[in-house]
């Protein structure tokens, strides 16, 4: 009968060990979620700022014309 209750509460401890080990995962995998979440918004908002600076460079395009903008590129730079 000991030898029983040995062998169950060992089992329990096994599980209970996997258990901590799961979790411990989890955590782990929750956290990394996390950081690619917000290296995921930095990305989209770099890319929408982008995208704004490119039409605000084709509708400059539009009204100036490429020579104009080109100056102006140039006296900004310079």
């Amino acid at each position: 009968m000991r030898h029983g209750k040995s062998v169950c509460l060992q089992a329990n401890g096994q599980a209970f060990n996997q258990f901590k080990q799961l979790n411990g995962t989890l955590k782990e995998e929750q956290k990394r979620a996390k950081q690619l979440e917000k290296e995921l918004q930095k990305k989209e908002k770099a890319l929408a700022e982008a995208a704004v600076l490119l039409l605000l460079r084709k509708k400059a395009q539009a009204i100036l014309g490429d020579d104009e903008e080109e100056r102006l590129a140039h006296q900004i730079a310079h």
